[in-house]
């Protein structure tokens, strides 16, 4: 089921198995394998691959005009044609980061939509909805679909996950360093724990997220 999906994804934008094992630090055969379901992957894993779609999904119409992208670029006058290339935007790393949660995002709400689950929470409650939803996966891919409903829903968004969009810097002189976790680096380190209880990249993944949420709301 997550497997199917994730090949779905992959392939509406011709992406090759190459180029997501690369990005997650695994084999192709590997992929080939979640994406076949002859493996399941770990919750970790399943939010890598994710993670990896969404850095080589590319930037179309839609997200251009969502995010207003034209007044991103260096020279406002310039006629671009390849939105695609990070290196024509005054800030590369603030736009990469918006495109990559925003598909996060929208494969995230793709997914629950194949359960009627949005429907469901109309008409039942969420927490009906939720129990129905684990009820019909495989036991194996629970923790998986857990974890994304315990992301909380943005109360600006009539279905959509926790603020994804970065937080923007302000200038140069009041310059507040709000970058991304570097999750990899800070696991490196050893065990992060948090009530006696390790957190996972998972938790951190969640973590970053809401942070940069309420950063972003706070600077707007």
């Amino acid at each position: 089921m997550i497997g199917a999906f994730l090949k779905r994804i992959r392939i509406k934008e011709k992406i090759r198995v190459y180029d997501v094992a690369d990005i997650c630090g695994v084999s192709q055969p590997f992929i080939s394998n979640v994406e076949n379901e002859k493996r399941i992957p770990t919750t970790e894993m399943f939010f890598s691959i994710l993670e990896a779609l969404a850095l080589l999904y590319p930037i179309t119409d839609d997200v251009v005009t969502a995010f207003n992208l034209e007044k991103e670029i260096k020279t406002e006058s310039e006629e671009v044609d390849d939105f695609n290339n990070y290196e024509i935007y005054k800030d590369p790393a603030y736009v990469k980061d918006t495109v990559v949660s925003y598909w996060e995002n929208e494969f995230l709400i793709e997914l629950m939509e194949e359960f009627d689950y949005y429907d469901l929470s109309e008409e039942l409650g969420q927490e009906e909805a939720t129990a129905i939803l684990l009820n019909n996966v495989p036991e194996s891919e629970r923790s998986i679909f857990q974890t994304i409903l315990d992301l909380k829903f943005d109360e600006k968004h009539v279905i959509g996950f926790a603020q994804y969009i970065p937080p923007r810097k302000q200038s140069e002189i009041d310059l507040v360093d709000l970058s991304l976790l570097d999750i990899d680096s800070m696991l490196k380190k050893g065990k992060i724990i948090l009530d006696g209880i390790k957190i996972s990249k998972t938790d951190l993944i969640a973590l970053r997220k809401v942070v940069n949420g309420i950063r972003y709301d706070r600077l707007n």
